[in-house]
């Protein structure tokens, strides 16, 4: 038997002395899902600002030209 709060978080149905963790009532699981923001792992290298200035030195002289 899994452990779980007193009252279902959705609907306040009661989960006392109930098997499992879903909520008879509405279905719900044991806690809303909470939304997971993407981790990126970026790294910038002098190499790509190199490569940035130079790429902004040729827009702007076709810009200018």
């Amino acid at each position: 038997m899994t452990e779980h709060k007193d009252h279902c978080w959705s609907c306040g149905y009661s989960l006392r002395g109930l098997p499992g963790d879903r909520c008879p009532e509405c279905g719900n699981g044991p806690e809303p899902l909470k939304p997971q923001l993407p981790h990126f792992d970026i790294v910038i290298t002098p190499k790509h600002v190199f490569l940035v200035v130079v790429l902004l030195g040729l827009l702007l002289a076709a810009a200018l030209s």
